[in-house]
């Protein structure tokens, strides 16, 4: 994962829409709660990151580069959200460069079912 590529959002749109771990939207809590009742220890790091960037106007596609990503704010909206670190960062990592532009994580097929 040597390239790196630009997100095209601004940092005052991430920062602005960039929920703290303990200031969570309720929804997203409550997903959060749900995955460390299934097995304690989740971060919501991934989820607020994906959180800032849908806000942003950098959507979160329907899957990463090994699994389908989450709907982890139904019934608020219909953006997809990454769970893993690795997952997030190939994301990143590929956002912008020559590999997988921008234009390839949009427009997207599939969405989260409200």
């Amino acid at each position: 994962m040597a390239n790196t590529g630009r997100i095209r959002v601004s940092f005052d749109s991430l920062k602005t829409h960039y929920p703290t771990y303990n200031k969570l939207p309720k929804t997203l809590q409550d997903f959060m709660d749900g995955l460390n009742n299934i097995k304690p220890g989740n971060t919501p790091c991934c989820v607020q990151m994906s959180h800032a960037l849908n806000k942003a106007g950098q959507l979160i596609p329907a899957t990463s580069f090994r699994r389908s990503n989450s709907c982890a704010n139904r019934p608020i909206d219909s953006h997809f959200y990454i769970l893993a670190v690795d997952e997030l960062e190939q994301y990143l990592s590929e956002v912008g460069t020559k590999k997988r532009g921008r234009e390839s994580f949009l427009p997207r097929t599939k969405r989260c079912k409200r």
